[in-house]
């Protein structure tokens, strides 16, 4: 019995050849280059706050600090709003608490998709 398995396993093993087009291999080698300058993925973030009054921004980020020290706060400036976010994270499920905790201070506070390097994500 034992012999008959072991022949059964080697008669399995065996070589595979793959010929592949040469423009096939540049075009797969070309996509990588991309995948490999493009590092950012989609994400979800709180945006809490959106105003043309940029010192207004900049005190709320030093006020979510305080209370969120390991949460990543920052903001961007889209003309003519600057835009404060909190947090980035893989799906928007997982920005929900951090939502309900900053909705409390910020009302008008709501989960955004944006691209973010993957380091940042919770």
């Amino acid at each position: 019995m034992f012999g008959l398995l072991v022949q059964l396993a080697t008669a399995q093993q065996g070589v595979i050849n793959i010929n592949q087009d040469v423009t096939l291999e540049a075009a797969i080698e070309k996509h990588k280059q991309i995948n490999r300058s493009n590092i950012n993925v989609e994400g979800w973030t709180v945006m809490v706050l959106s105003s043309t009054d940029r010192t207004k921004v900049t005190d709320a980020k030093a006020a979510l600090l305080r209370v969120l020290p390991n949460t990543i706060v920052d903001w961007e400036y889209a003309r003519p709003f600057f835009k404060l976010r909190a947090g980035a994270y893989e799906t928007k499920v997982e920005a929900a608490p951090l939502l309900e905790y900053i909705k409390v201070q910020y009302p008008g506070a709501y989960i955004a998709k944006i691209k973010v390097h993957p380091r940042e994500l919770l």
